[in-house]
């Protein structure tokens, strides 16, 4: 198995200072201790996000529409201090939660009593199911019903709305999941990018095919992280939509002290939730407003920037995980910077320099999304490429060929052992630079090789002839 090196990506950069934020944030990280400020961000933004289904923008490397849905998990030991996360998203939700809650008496009541009263004639009739917008659910959640909620807003509105699942415990949607008519694994993998549909087409079910923008903050322990995000999540491309927030603290820490939010705060945190309803519902809520182009281009070089540099990284290493992680670590740190972006929009007070403050945010939250997906599934993803690899053997390429142009000792170590072959790493080096195909060079105590002109010219001349390792 090829072993993935990690590169510290956090390295010489600083998470932006309390007093530079915009003042719908920063109640939420002035009211945590230092060590969660950087989680507490994260999903302070996730939740604002939900709030923001009219805004649209575009991302460097994509020409279609993004939104600002993220995906989180939290990871944390039992009475792992996951009341920090709780306490943030009740705040801030909270209001979506109570209207929520007004509409789902209604579809009770309809479920319970699905006919009408009798008229003048004794006659009862079907009533129609009450179109209710309810956009937070629950861990415990059939697919019918995810259906039901991504379709509504689109037949009232023609337009999606973000919905938002939370489950303060992963392993209830493990165990949801578990049941054959209830897997919500492809549903929220599709539900990260906009434009992906949901299709259920069923007889004498509910059939629909609306567009998905799917939200989550979902917390667990190890055991119940690693059961959410299993080889299929990891293999089909569900790992990469995640933001994983690691909650500091050990076995004999005390709690963490949350202080109250001042009535100034309080004011600030209700006031930007309300303009955000505002710009999203028209007055009577029976239509939404038009949508909102929020411009980034002023990104665009500091996400070339940052994605070059782990590309040169990705050519050094040979790390297939470094090389599929860090486009969507990317993506997802983009949509946390539009949403910061948003929110500083909003104040009227925000600094002057916010625009540098937002590129060193994404920075930042780039590289600790990338670091902590590395950290946890790096060795598992290289596995499951490593054993995809072995069930191809006889459709390998050749060794010089899959090289890139330079390459570590390390690496190609790696890459001759996930091979199996018996000829050792050690002999096709000595072959290589005897016959001049490679040069070999020292750089920060790593043995580098590098391919020649001569090198290149004879292995294609051989493969004009043979096939197989060379």
């Amino acid at each position: 198995m090829q072993e993935t090196t990690i590169t510290n990506h956090l390295q010489g950069l600083r998470q932006p200072w309390k007093c530079q934020l915009p003042a719908a944030v920063r109640p939420f990280v002035a009211a945590m201790p230092q060590e969660f400020r950087r989680e507490t961000l994260i999903a302070a933004l996730t939740c604002y996000g939900v709030y923001m289904p009219r805004v649209r923008f575009n991302y460097v490397y994509d020409k279609r529409e993004h939104v600002t849905v993220l995906q989180v998990v939290v990871l944390a030991p039992q009475s792992g201090n996951k009341s920090v996360i709780d306490y943030i998203v009740s705040r801030l939700v909270g209001r979506l939660r109570r209207r929520d809650k007004i509409f789902r008496r209604e579809e009770e009541d309809w479920q319970e009593n699905p006919m009408s009263e009798p008229n003048a004639k004794g006659q009862c009739f079907q009533r129609k199911r009450p179109l209710k917008p309810i956009i937070t659910l629950g861990a415990t959640m059939s697919l019918t019903q995810l259906v039901i909620r991504a379709d509504v807003p689109e037949r009232l509105w023609d337009e999606p709305l973000i919905l938002f699942l939370y489950a303060e415990e992963v392993q209830e949607l493990v165990n949801n999941n578990k049941k054959d008519f209830s897997n919500l694994g492809p549903a929220i993998r599709k539900g990260y990018d906009c434009g992906s549909t949901l299709d259920q087409d069923y007889v004498s079910s509910y059939s629909a095919t609306p567009d998905l923008l799917l939200s989550h903050i979902v917390m667990g322990t190890q055991g119940g992280v690693d059961n959410f995000m299993n080889a299929t999540e990891l293999e089909q491309g569900g790992l990469t939509r995640k933001v994983l927030l690691r909650l500091p603290g050990d076995l004999a820490d005390d709690a963490p002290l949350i202080r109250d939010f001042t009535p100034e705060e309080e004011c600030t945190i209700d006031a930007t939730i309300s303009e955000l309803m505002a710009q999203t519902y028209s007055r009577d809520e029976k239509s939404l407003l038009p949508v909102e182009h929020l411009d980034m281009k002023w990104m665009v070089s500091t996400v070339r920037r940052w994605c070059d540099d782990i590309r040169q990284e990705v050519k050094l290493s040979g790390s297939v995980a470094l090389g599929t992680f860090y486009k969507r670590a990317s993506v997802s740190a983009f949509r946390l910077t539009a949403i910061l972006a948003k929110l500083y929009l909003m104040d009227r007070n925000r600094p002057a320099n916010w625009q540098n403050i937002c590129r060193r945010a994404y920075r930042y939250m780039a590289g600790y999304i990338l670091d902590g997906l590395l950290t946890e599934w790096g060795g598992q993803f290289e596995a499951i490429v490593a054993r995809q690899a072995k069930q191809h053997l006889g459709l390998q390429e050749p060794l010089f060929t899959i090289c890139p142009e330079t390459f570590t000792r390390e690496w190609f170590n790696n890459l001759v052992a996930e091979r199996g072959l018996a000829k050792g790493a050690r002999q096709f080096l000595y072959t290589w630079k005897k016959s001049g195909w490679i040069t070999e060079s020292q750089e920060d105590g790593d043995t580098l090789y590098t391919k020649t002109e001569k090198g290149r010219l004879a292995h294609n001349r051989l493969m004009k002839r043979k096939g197989g390792d060379t």
